[in-house]
């Protein structure tokens, strides 16, 4: 038992750090379902919001101490995971603004103008 207090070296530095880590990861997921499924709608305030809420949970999921992110290149992988999946996966809900489509072969091809072009085509 210490009575001075707590030695930084027994704190778990799992608890918070992971916590930011699958907030961020979920912010950016809904965001990007949002932001597909609402493609060409919206207002300006909403895209600022999301990219403030997202930058912020962002880097605090990278800077607080975590056991999910333990080196810099779990902390790169980390980064380029949550860029690239907002777009792949803003693209692939982005075919069913303002409905769903036809068939597989229309929603592949929806699917990749989304990737290209962005999810207002």
């Amino acid at each position: 038992m210490k009575l001075m207090g707590t030695n930084s070296v027994d704190v778990h530095p799992g608890g918070p750090g992971n916590a930011w880590v699958w907030i961020a990861t979920s912010i950016v997921f809904l965001g990007a379902v949002f932001f597909g499924l609402a493609s060409c709608g919206g207002y300006a305030w909403h895209k600022e919001a999301f990219r403030v809420s997202a930058t912020v949970t962002v880097v605090l999921a990278v800077v607080v101490p975590s056991l999910l992110l333990r080196t810099i290149v779990r902390k790169a992988m980390f980064l380029a995971a949550v860029v690239i999946g907002f777009h792949v996966v803003e693209a692939a809900v982005a075919p069913f603004y303002p409905g769903p489509p036809e068939s597989m072969s229309e929603y592949g091809a929806l699917f990749l103008q989304s990737l290209e072009f962005g999810p207002c085509r």
